[in-house]
């Protein structure tokens, strides 16, 4: 592999791990607060309220780098939140594999303004990290879970 490719292959590891790695993660966060324990997706600030924001920014973040195009074909954000959880996985798939067929394509990305590629999927695994965290907290605080 070049440069470039392990460039690629470093930036979406680190978002795919923002999603499934064991520990702090989308998952874990998944592991220790059922869905029900969110609160409604429509209050917003609600965990849930986070964890469909994340969900639908993950393919606003992914229209920067692989275009409207692509994420157009992409099946519709469904309303529930477990299916949510297995789609940000599968768009996460799917941003992947992209990445890696199409590495000789990735470039400068413009999401606000023009940035490299590792900066954006900083970006994008921060933005994870950071609402996954808020749903964390708000089931603890909020939703009653008293797990800590």
């Amino acid at each position: 592999m070049d440069e470039h490719q392990l460039m690629v292959l470093g930036g979406v590891t680190q978002v795919m791990l923002a999603i499934d790695a064991p520990y702090e993660s989308v998952q874990m966060l998944l592991d220790q607060h059922p869905c029900e324990t969110m609160g409604d997706p429509e209050e917003e600030g609600s965990g849930a309220w986070h964890f469909r924001h994340m969900c639908e920014v993950f393919r606003v973040h992914a229209r920067a780098v692989i275009g409207e195009t692509e994420v157009a074909t992409w099946p519709s954000m469904p309303k529930g939140l477990r299916a949510c959880a297995m789609t940000l996985k599968e768009d996460a798939m799917r941003f992947t594999i992209w990445c890696m067929t199409h590495v000789d394509q990735i470039e400068r990305v413009t999401y606000g303004e023009e940035m490299g590629f590792e900066e954006m999927v900083g970006i994008m695994s921060r933005h994870l990290v950071w609402h996954a965290a808020a749903v964390h907290y708000w089931c603890i605080w909020k939703g009653g879970s008293g797990e800590g």
